[in-house]
């Protein structure tokens, strides 16, 4: 805890300005009805932060449904209810696979020649290898280790195989996942399974319900995978997972073209994974993802492809299985738009690339969910593992700030291993304290900025490189700003009388185009890898 800071001093944020015109500048009443309110209004901003958090770590699908009772943790598992004695959710998702797939079936497979045992079953057995050199903690119970090939691709498929079983919905999914589960124990069709379980994992996490087709009664072969449905706009793809065999090649185009050759009246997705040991990503010569681009473009031109319908294609590579004992190389993913214009991957003026992402708010929930939920959830309820939940730091509480008194925390940030505190004192003055954080606490700010102090404020979070993130940041920002000030900043351009006739929506929108591309300008040109470049003109 640090000295408290007088108002007419510097603040100590480094702003330059003095501290009650900065993070000293709250407004504070000894009235007990704005008192009350204050309270009530962060009590439901605390509650925001916690589910804004939850699902920066779940993603948009059904929440972990969990209670922790006398020591024993009970999971809501779809109509199903486990329980344990689980430190993380990783340790519940590890006993949930093995129930899932079945003991009895686990127990043969480990009886057989290593050389005969299932691919999962030696994951299991390098995991328990490499948990090894890696104890928990003893007071938490927790282990921290790299993610080696093993840890990705056992609690991988755990976390996938979680989720589809908590968002089934009737018969039809309760058959069509039995049916998965049958076909993960079998070797010779394991990894196509695990394809498109990933693929089910990935739509559920971004927020798509998922309708599976009845394959069991269906012998046409002539069917996808399932129907993505994304309830904010009801639009619904056709989804098809497709499975190269490992033969050292990337030849994959033959898989897409049968899988757009399948009837639908829907929009389609198709999911592609090379399943490749040695195909690297680099940073400049771009490794297999601008070669499995430059394929679907080659494709694209083909006269057979003439009939062929628009759709998106995301090509992956997770060469988890070939790399137990390592940490994977080559893993990664790709999306590019299949006779369309949309989602190329390349090159692209600002507004289109924005107006892309806003026609199509599915494609782009997808892949930033993809983005942002490739770990698995550490705590079963969303918060930030590894701190004191009980003395943490939260905007709204009351701190004993020993000689100094009682103080509500106000306003905060967080500076190096230090966090920088506003705190309301009864006689309604605001001085500022500084407290130190743990390396945990620290860690957690990196992982949460923007709810680390118990509700949403994305100025906490540093600011991006992406122009779309920049947009974003800026168009969200400045939602609510004062119409005059808007217009006011965009005076100077060219399309300003039109802007006066638009809406709020709108002008805000303008002004944070045209604020994101002064950011943009000031931080110089862009510096694109050559096998970027190359994938240039954009096809029109």
């Amino acid at each position: 805890m640090g000295a408290n800071t007088g108002r007419n001093k510097p603040c100590p944020c480094g702003s330059g300005r003095k501290f009650k015109r900065c993070h000293g500048a709250l407004s504070t009443s000894s009235n007990s009805e704005a008192a009350t309110s204050k309270a009530a209004e962060e009590s439901v901003a605390n509650s925001a932060a916690a589910e804004y958090q939850r699902v920066k770590q779940q993603g948009k699908g059904r929440p972990i449904i969990s209670k922790s009772l006398k020591g024993w943790r009970f999971v809501a598992v779809g109509s199903r209810v486990m329980y344990g004695k689980w430190p993380a959710f990783s340790d519940f998702l590890l006993d949930h696979l093995k129930c899932t797939l079945g003991l009895a079936w686990g127990q043969s497979e480990m009886v057989k020649a290593p050389v005969e045992q299932h691919p999962l079953i030696k994951a299991l057995a390098a995991l328990d290898g490499v948990s090894k050199k890696h104890p928990p903690d003893p007071l938490s119970g927790l282990r921290e280790m790299p993610e080696y090939g093993a840890v990705r691709a056992v609690f991988g498929l755990a976390y996938d195989l979680y989720l589809i079983a908590h968002h089934l919905d009737g018969p039809t999914d309760g058959e069509a996942f039995e049916l998965l589960l049958s076909r993960l124990r079998q070797t010779q069709q394991f990894f196509g399974a695990r394809h498109e379980a990933r693929v089910a994992g990935m739509l559920l996490r971004s927020g798509f319900i998922l309708q599976w087709e009845d394959e069991e009664n269906d012998r046409s072969k002539r069917h996808g995978e399932f129907t993505a449905t994304f309830p904010p706009t009801a639009r619904s793809f056709w989804v098809e997972c497709k499975m190269r065999q490992s033969d050292g090649s990337l030849t994959f185009t033959h898989l897409v073209t049968g899988a757009l050759k399948k009837e639908t009246m829907l929009d389609r997705l198709v999911f592609v994974e090379l399943h490749q040991a040695t195909a690297p990503i680099d940073p400049q010569t771009g490794g297999w993802v601008p070669s499995a681009i430059r394929k679907l473009r080659e494709l694209e031109q083909q006269p057979n492809s003439a009939a062929l319908p628009p759709a998106y294609i995301i090509v992956s590579n997770f060469p988890d299985y070939h790399y137990l004992v390592e940490v994977p190389e080559g893993a990664g993913m790709a999306l590019e738009g299949f006779k369309t214009d949309s989602y190329r991957f390349e090159f692209a003026p600002l507004p289109e690339i924005i107006a892309d992402r806003e026609e199509n708010p599915e494609i782009e929930s997808l892949w930033r969910s993809i983005e942002e939920h490739d770990a698995i959830p550490t705590t079963f309820d969303g918060s930030i593992l590894g701190i004191d939940q009980h003395n943490r730091l939260l905007i709204g509480n009351r701190y004993d700030l020993g000689v100094d008194g009682i103080g509500i925390l106000r306003q905060a940030l967080v500076q190096g291993d230090k966090a920088m505190c506003v705190m309301e004192m009864a006689d309604g003055t605001t001085p500022f304290f500084q407290f130190d954080l743990t390396a945990a606490e620290v860690e957690a700010w990196r992982q949460h900025p923007e709810t680390f102090f118990g509700q949403i404020d994305r100025n906490q979070s540093p600011l991006t490189n992406d122009p779309v993130d920049l947009y974003s940041f800026f168009a969200g920002g400045y939602a609510n700003a004062d119409r005059d000030f808007l217009l006011g900043e965009l005076a100077g351009e060219p399309d300003i009388d039109a802007l006066r006739c638009a809406d709020q929506e709108n002008v805000v929108k303008r002004f944070a185009l045209r604020t994101t591309e002064q950011a943009i300008r000031m931080s110089g040109p862009s510096q694109e890898p050559v096998w970027k470049q190359r994938l240039r003109p954009r096809r029109k």
